[in-house]
């Protein structure tokens, strides 16, 4: 099962990928309420959600995520982190023409900055939702990728 694989491998390397999401976080604009904390407390708490993601997603329930994150929002606050800067805004455009034919999730410290193909981008984690053949070996479906 593909959603099972994709856990899998986001737990297997969920060192590599706080790193890059903690680096992420400290240098974006979007991000600097955050950069008031430090930096181990950062990786901590991304490590911690990457390495144990199969636990949140198949044991915990609506209960337990709510308290465990009220509690951690709580904390945000009392730190002074803003709403705005716990939230990263997903921007949709008017389209393009030819239309998109897919959609990427990319998990790297190193993606470019606008948009991105969905091929994805970076030498991280992608999941690539490719609805159209454009030409061959391109085939619609989904595809996990490590490192680009």
């Amino acid at each position: 099962m593909i959603a099972l694989r994709l856990v899998q491998l986001i737990e297997d390397h969920s060192e590599e990928l706080a790193e890059g999401l903690t680096k992420k976080l400290l240098s974006s604009e979007r991000t600097r309420d955050l950069q008031r904390l430090p930096a181990n407390e950062l990786h901590q708490r991304c490590h911690e959600i990457y390495r144990h993601l199969s636990e949140w997603l198949l044991t915990k329930t609506e209960h337990d995520v709510e308290v465990a994150y009220k509690a951690l929002g709580a904390r945000r606050a009392g730190q002074g982190i803003s709403m705005a800067g716990l939230t990263w805004a997903s921007l949709q455009g008017g389209g393009t023409t030819p239309p998109a034919d897919g959609f990427s999730f990319n998990f790297a410290g190193d993606l470019p900055n606008g948009a991105i193909s969905e091929e994805g981008a970076g030498t991280g984690l992608t999941v690539e939702f490719d609805t159209y053949p454009n030409a061959a070996p391109d085939d619609i479906g989904i595809d996990v990728k490590w490192n680009g």
